[in-house]
């Protein structure tokens, strides 16, 4: 009769009374899907956002309040409107059944208008940082990335997370949304060729307890 396998020694006592080998294997510190958007709905998602960059005269910035050290890029908002619908309601399924899969948080949903942000070459980047926003009474909880550009289209502009010292880059294929918890550190390399076209927007939640 084969021997059980040993499970891994853990670095410190655990003082809970229960088993945690169900939590261990559910949770993960991301989830990828690879075809939450089809080629054609990203051109029309770039589209949309290009206007609204042309409506707001926001190119060159990052964001309120954000140095340029630390974030260059170029931002619009995507608001709640008839061109955006499918949009809203497409994230908010695919990472409610993400975070009924693997993260379990309590959600409301989605509070804040999506960005769209347009990477260019030259350097256009996003350091490592957290989204986890303002905070109470409601703040972020998961964070959601949609890859619009082809990944030919451009070189660098790698979105990598950080887990202890272990830096693991998402996928790059178009239409792919990673969902993260919103403490997670992330970052967006360089873009040293071409556009990176993408969207980041946020499920939020009551304070945890």
């Amino acid at each position: 009769m084969p021997k059980p396998a040993r499970r891994p020694r853990l670095s410190r006592p655990l003082l809970w009374p229960f088993d945690l080998a169900a939590h261990e294997r559910a949770y993960s510190g991301m989830t990828m899907r690879p075809d939450a958007l089809d080629a054609e709905e990203c051109d029309r998602v770039i589209a949309l956002g290009e206007a609204a960059l042309g409506r707001t005269g926001s190119a060159g910035e990052a964001g309120e309040g954000v140095h340029p050290e630390i974030r260059q890029s170029t931002i619009a908002w995507l608001p709640p409107a008839p061109e955006t619908q499918f949009l809203y309601r497409r994230i908010e399924k695919i990472a409610r059944a993400a975070n009924d899969r693997f993260f379990g948080f309590t959600l409301l949903g989605m509070g804040e208008a999506i960005q769209f942000a347009r990477y260019g070459a030259g350097g256009d980047h996003y350091g490592w940082h957290q989204d986890l926003g303002d905070g109470p009474p409601v703040l972020r909880k998961l964070s959601v990335v949609i890859q619009l550009s082809d990944p030919a289209a451009y070189e660098g502009g790698d979105l990598e997370l950080r887990f202890s010292e272990r830096i693991t880059p998402t996928r790059r294929d178009r239409g792919t949304m990673i969902v993260f918890p919103s403490w997670q550190l992330h970052r967006v390399t360089p873009v040293t060729a071409g556009l990176r076209y993408s969207l980041a927007c946020w499920i939020s939640g009551e304070p945890f307890r």
